[in-house]
């Protein structure tokens, strides 16, 4: 398996537990105190055990960025998914779908977004025996809700400026290992993929009896990095088994796979007859009207656009959202693409002349490689930003590593575009097999609060962990000790 972001492919470590430099594994035994962390030691010569590390384990460490792919193989393999299929018994499978996977998959086969998600049902459901199929607008919709209503606190308070998305996590991961600057700034909002798999094993199991791990939930997305984030331990539920929000992740083009390894056609798929809703969600993700010039900003959530208008509504200033989105220039507001830096864009909003809010989109690990240089060599030039949408991938998650790839002579930056208007156009069509019994006030008022309350940031937001390696207590291969 191969595709993971930059942002988990750093060069100066060996990523394949092996050994790795200063691998450690977390030993919870009962004579261990409470999350003790001790590197392996080899015991007396001749009776050397295999170590069998899981995901959960390198996330843990401090000593690689990335985990070996032969673990991934095993926990998160289509494989895996088809033996769990084959004994589900009772519990409910639920799948997932980023619209950035819908429109992967409806490009790849010349079929419009939301043709592309009815025949995805029909697969999940008639192929695999899956529940329920649904579209992760809704929850990205709670998911921009809560990083913007962050983002506002902050601006009032200016603190912690500027406020990095955290939905991507590879740039999550490279944080907790590397960069521990960054954590301050990020956002603690969970991400869509986190959201549902909470709202699936909380809310949802309520309402069908269930506990959280009769519940099985696959979730479809657009890079292989969701597959780290799922193991995370912040994203589980805190009881005796600990059930995961997300027991699964699979890549955009791990569907083909799977497609195949069932032996189903696309063309054979007949269409389903999902429910039609605006009410989860898509009255907020729609930031441009059906057709707008530009579907750019939202790609990867719109979250910096989003951010803009609110703060924009604020200080009394109305948007014309077709012109942020094609970027130029207004009366309060500027929009540049930066063509000497692809995969960056400023975004500024002024009033009676002032900057009030500036932000910038930065797609792509050479973006945060910059980011991270400017914080410690120019870290004015750092806080000049309030607001920073960050993704490892360049052009964002349109562009996730797990997305099916170009076939023929088509060029990526061609199917890249395709995909973006495929997912941009699904954000104003929005069936979901959820719609009429969730929307977002109704998971407010099942959470007790409003968006930002403290309720809220206990349901719906998480913690990082500062796993930086002190200075000097990275050992090298030739001094460690296996």
């Amino acid at each position: 398996m191969a595709g993971f972001s930059a942002g988990l492919k750093l060069t100066g470590v060996d990523d394949f537990i092996t050994p790795s430099q200063a691998c450690v594994l977390p030993l919870m035994g009962e004579n261990e105190g409470a999350n003790e962390v001790m590197r392996h030691k080899k015991e007396a010569k001749g009776k050397d055990e295999k170590v069998k590390l899981d995901l959960a384990d390198c996330l843990a460490c401090s000593g690689c960025v990335t985990t070996a792919e032969t673990i991934l193989m095993e926990e998160q393999s289509l494989g895996k998914i088809l033996e769990e299929v084959g004994k589900k018994g009772d519990r409910k499978f639920v799948v997932t779908l980023s619209p950035q996977a819908i429109a992967s998959v409806g490009a790849h086969f010349g079929s419009n977004a939301v043709e592309a998600y009815s025949r995805l049902v029909t697969f999940f459901k008639k192929h695999l025996n899956f529940d329920i199929v649904m579209d992760l607008i809704w929850a990205q919709a709670v998911s921009v809700t809560e990083t913007t209503t962050e983002a506002l606190a902050r601006l009032g308070s200016r603190t912690e400026l500027p406020l990095i998305t955290s939905a991507c996590p590879g740039l999550v991961c490279y944080a907790e290992k590397k960069e521990r600057k960054l954590l301050q700034h990020l956002s603690s909002s969970q991400s869509a993929q986190a959201i549902a798999g909470k709202v699936l094993k909380t809310y949802f199991a309520k309402q069908w009896a269930l506990t959280p791990g009769e519940i099985y939930h696959i979730s479809v997305q657009p890079c292989y990095d969701k597959k780290l984030e799922a193991t995370r331990k912040e994203l589980r539920e805190q009881s005796e088994d600990g059930a995961r929000y997300t027991d699964m992740v699979i890549a955009s083009h791990e569907v083909i796979d799977l497609m195949k390894e069932v032996k189903v056609a696309w063309e054979d798929l007949a269409p389903s007859n999902p429910t039609w809703s605006s009410l989860v969600g898509g009255e907020i993700m729609k930031l441009v009207p059906s057709g707008g010039k530009d579907p750019f900003l939202e790609g990867s959530g719109g979250y910096a656009a989003i951010a803009m208008m609110e703060v924009a509504k604020v200080h009394g200033v109305e948007l014309c959202v077709d012109d942020v989105h094609s970027g130029g220039k207004g009366e309060n507001w500027e929009v540049v693409h930066n063509k000497k830096r692809p995969n960056f864009t400023e975004m500024t909003l002024k009033v009676k002349g002032a900057p009030v809010f500036k932000a910038a989109l930065a797609y792509g690990f050479k973006h945060i490689s910059n980011l991270v240089r400017v914080t410690r060599l120019k870290p004015a030039n750092f806080t000049n930003y309030d607001y920073i949408e960050l993704m490892a991938c360049p052009e964002g998650c349109v562009n996730g590593g797990g997305q099916i790839k170009p076939a023929g002579d088509e060029k990526n930056a061609d199917l890249v575009q395709r995909v973006r208007h495929l997912c941009h156009s699904l954000l104003h069509s929005h069936p979901s097999d959820i719609s009429e019994v969730l929307t977002i006030n109704s998971l407010y008022d099942y959470v007790g609060s409003s968006p930002g309350s403290q309720p809220a940031k206990e349901y719906l937001h998480t913690t990082y962990n500062d796993l930086n390696p002190k200075e000097g207590a990275q050992p090298s291969l030739t001094t460690m000790s296996w």
